[in-house]
Formats: C-alpha cells, structure tokens, sequence
C-alpha cells in the first residue's frame, strides 16, 4: 500500500479552510424556544391511552 504523506501546505491548509469555516462565517442563532400549545379537541390519540390501544385481530 502506498500512503501519501500529506506535505505541510496540505495540512496548513485544511487547517486554515477549518478556521475560516468555523470563525468565518455567520452561523445561525437559534430562540432556544420551545411552544406547546394545547389541542383543540380533548380525545387526541396523543393524550388519550384508549385511544392508542387496539383490538388484536382474530385467527382464523
């Protein structure tokens, strides 16, 4: 196998694109918010555990 010896300009390089990626540019802001509003109807299949269990089908 041979194995190519990155020379120090390829590695000063891919450091610098790094840098320049991680300190460069603007990156996005989040609210860091988290909205939970309540159902319009009472009977959701999310909060109702009658709702989510089911009959097991019948063998034949």
């Amino acid at each position: 196998m041979n194995f190519k010896i990155p020379s120090n300009k390829d590695v000063y390089a891919a450091i610098a694109m790094a840098l320049h990626e991680t300190l460069g540019t603007p990156h996005d802001r989040e609210s860091n918010v988290i909205t939970i509003d309540k159902t319009k109807h009472s009977n959701s299949p999310w909060g109702s555990k009658v709702l989510t269990l089911r009959q097991l089908p019948r063998r034949k």
